[in-house]
């Protein structure tokens, strides 16, 4: 499990673990939704590590506050546990190291408002085998061997032109509203660096364009974009067969 400690954009919790309840009003029918305990937004809960010095507490502790807390999120392989008033874990398979990593890195080098981590486990996790990769030329060549496999898939007609990466940037890669959080004093937060890393120029973009889920919000802030990366967004576009059916490829 990896796991890291943040502070909640929002509301407090209580304790226990309560039954799930079922859909809420206008939820899609079939298709799974987040789950929210009830209590963990409860303002007189009493949590776990309430009024505890969080940098005294063992991992243990830590282990068994984030496994009895109530839920303030589950959905799917990730849970967000409040475990005192100013304080959630997010933890779970499908949480990795190497978010804790890339939001310490936005915080410190570039002073980005992001939840602020302390302890965290757990080994790097990696889709379909992809990565972690040592330069950038391995990741050039496994973006170019993609190329390859919808050519012979007939996906692609030979000759499409190939992936050629010169600077690399931290990368987020899910910049949707939902993880953009404005608060009281006007600031804006960057929430879910799940996604992040360092990787070459316009993958940001290519990566807000698919994954906003929303075309007005995504053409408003690519519109803005004075370095539009329209190259690399049109190849990682072309070579999604390869990232999706023909992964094991």
């Amino acid at each position: 499990m990896g796991c890291y400690l943040s502070k909640p954009p929002g509301k407090e919790s209580h304790n226990g673990n309560a039954l799930q309840e079922g859909p809420q009003p206008g939820a899609e029918i079939g298709l799974p939704q987040p789950y929210q305990d009830p209590r963990s937004i409860d303002q007189d809960n009493n949590f776990p590590l309430d009024e505890r010095d969080i940098a005294s507490v063992s991992a243990e502790e830590l282990l068994s506050g984030f496994l009895t807390a109530p839920q303030l999120h589950h959905y799917g392989a990730v849970t967000v546990s409040r475990i005192s008033k100013h304080l959630v874990i997010k933890g779970g398979p499908g949480v990795a190291k190497s978010e804790a990593e890339n939001m310490k890195f936005a915080f410190e080098a570039l002073q980005l408002p992001v939840p602020r981590d302390a302890k965290f486990q757990g080994p790097w996790f990696t889709d379909y085998g992809a990565g972690p990769f040592d330069t950038l030329g391995e990741l050039e060549d496994w973006c170019n061997h993609k190329i390859d496999v919808c050519v012979m898939v007939k996906q692609l007609p030979p000759g499409t032109p190939r992936f050629e990466f010169k600077d690399i940037v931290l990368t987020h890669q899910d910049l949707a509203p939902r993880n953009l959080v404005l608060d009281k004093d006007m600031k804006l937060w960057v929430l879910d660096w799940g996604c992040a890393g360092v990787y070459p120029k316009g993958f940001e973009q290519a990566a807000l364009q698919v994954q906003a889920w929303n075309k007005e919000y995504a053409e408003m802030v690519l519109g803005k974009l004075s370095d539009h990366q329209s190259i690399v967004i049109e190849q990682l576009a072309d070579i999604a067969y390869g990232l999706s059916t023909g992964r094991a490829l």
